[in-house]
């Protein structure tokens, strides 16, 4: 957890967090759809798939969030990302998939659901998952096939703060969970 910030509280979310290697063939991808689009893109260390979105949570609230995260139970899986999109009404270029595993679904909504009675506040619109390359993107096109889909071999998903700075968001993963046996990972500040 976000133990190096002293703050009573820190900008939260969970997310599917890529691997170097998918992050990679990430950033390939990026740079395909870069060529025909404009946008602020995002950068590589930023790339993810958030799964839940806290927003502010306070320090005393972060032992109940590692409750929820160590209680689903869902198996890895294989996400293809085939397409890019862009939609107009926020100006948000992404990669999705046209088939969405249901893993990723059952992992989302167990979230939702355990933050849900925890009483955490959530978004309450439907799930789409989606993996944000740029914001501020103009396009004449809502949505292609990409030349080279990336496949991600997601076997964790991970508790990540953001924080806010003059140079835009910067995204630090704080803990993760194995989704084979969905064990706590470790990771910096982490909290038992």
């Amino acid at each position: 957890m976000p133990a190096e910030n002293n703050a009573a509280s820190a900008r939260l979310f969970l997310a599917l967090w890529p691997d170097a290697k998918t992050r990679a063939a990430l950033w390939v991808a990026r740079d395909l759809v870069a060529r025909t689009l404009a946008g602020q893109w995002v950068k590589p260390d930023n790339l993810h798939i958030t799964l839940a979105f806290l927003g502010d949570v306070a320090q005393a609230r972060w032992p109940d969030l590692v409750r929820v995260a160590d209680g689903v139970k869902t198996p890895a899986f294989s996400l293809t990302l085939d397409r890019a999109e862009f939609w107009p009404r926020n100006g948000i270029v992404c990669l999705g998939a046209s088939q969405t595993p249901q893993p990723l679904l059952d992992l989302a909504q167990g979230l939702a659901q355990g933050l849900g009675r925890a009483g955490f506040a959530l978004d309450d619109r439907p799930y789409q998952p989606h993996l944000t390359l740029a914001r501020q993107g103009h396009s004449d096109r809502k949505a292609w096939a990409l030349p080279e889909p990336v496949v991600w071999q997601v076997a964790a998903f991970s508790l990540v703060e953001s924080r806010l700075g003059r140079a835009g968001s910067a995204y630090t993963p704080r803990q993760a969970w194995r989704l084979e046996n969905v064990e706590a990972i470790p990771g910096p500040g982490s909290v038992g």
